[in-house]
């Protein structure tokens, strides 16, 4: 790491610079050991201890939104409201929790497992004579891809548009901390998600199947209290949630084992270890860095 400024109030750690995204973690060691709980020149505070962490997230009564039930950035979300239910708090959170978590089919869920283990053995195949492979685009893509097209009822073929819409939305995660030209990006992205679910919402009214998109229509056509744009928020969020986030988590799970080979060999002697392998993964070099509270 290299010598950090007096004056850097950020201790080396700010969102914006290159050096700390490229490898955050010797600077989160730093900022640990200096000043764990601190303020940031953007005026908002940063935890940075595990311990502190799950201190505010499970026994602080904290929300994801203001006092005044204002989300962050909230104006940068269609329609200039941010509705998908991880952008909620109580009693809004769990009315849209309760009401997704109904509609997760999961004979859908059970007869997808055999389907993605033939589409992975299918993409390794097809790399395998070449003995390397782009692990992002051979992998950490299109496995996640496949699994919410057929969960959700998303074509396949939409793929790689809805790649570069959830990746740039993801931004609006951060909005805060992000360059201005990022976030807009991401509002755009945003919006494109919202016209794109629209058409797609009034294309399976007229034939309805066995995924999650057409069970939501069910509920909502049931009148089951669920508005026309929450119908659209929890169909974007649930996209991004179940694509970009594991995109990532092979991504850099793969990176991690390689970079760690004994750890790596143990996987490999004891493939039940896998569970335990995936949490550390999560861990040490999750998709998402950061949560706002």
């Amino acid at each position: 790491m290299s010598e950090l400024s007096s004056t850097d109030t950020w201790y080396g750690a700010n969102p914006l610079d290159e050096v700390f995204r490229d490898n955050p973690h010797p600077f989160l060691k730093h900022l640990r050991e200096v000043d764990p709980v601190n303020e940031t020149p953007a005026g908002f505070w940063r935890l940075c201890r595990y311990d502190d962490c799950i201190r505010l997230l499970t026994r602080v009564p904290t929300g994801v939104r203001t006092a005044d039930g204002v989300f962050p950035a909230e104006g940068m979300f269609p329609g200039g409201r941010a509705e998908f239910l991880l952008q909620q708090d109580p009693p809004s959170h769990t009315r849209l929790l309760i009401f997704v978590r109904m509609r997760l089919p999961p004979r859908a869920i059970e007869r997808l497992r055999s389907k993605l283990r033939e589409f992975t053995d299918e993409l390794i195949d097809r790399v395998a004579a070449d003995g390397e492979m782009d692990i992002i685009a051979d992998l950490a893509l299109p496995v996640p891809s496949l699994a919410i097209c057929e969960m959700m009822g998303v074509p396949f073929a939409d793929r790689e548009q809805f790649a570069v819409w959830t990746a740039d939305t993801t931004q609006l995660l951060a909005a805060l901390v992000w360059a201005p030209e990022l976030a807009e990006r991401g509002r755009a992205a945003a919006e494109q998600l919202h016209e794109y679910f629209g058409g797609l919402i009034a294309a399976r009214r007229r034939r309805l199947g066995d995924d999650i998109l057409s069970e939501l229509i069910r509920a909502e056509e049931a009148g089951e209290r669920l508005t026309p744009t929450e119908l659209i928020a929890q169909c974007r969020g649930l996209l991004i949630a179940g694509f970009e986030t594991t995109v990532g988590l092979i991504g850099n799970g793969v990176l991690a084992l390689l970079s760690n080979p004994d750890q790596l060999a143990l996987l490999q002697a004891n493939p039940d270890l896998i569970a335990s392998a995936i949490e550390e993964c999560l861990r040490i070099d999750g998709p998402i860095v950061l949560t706002q509270r």
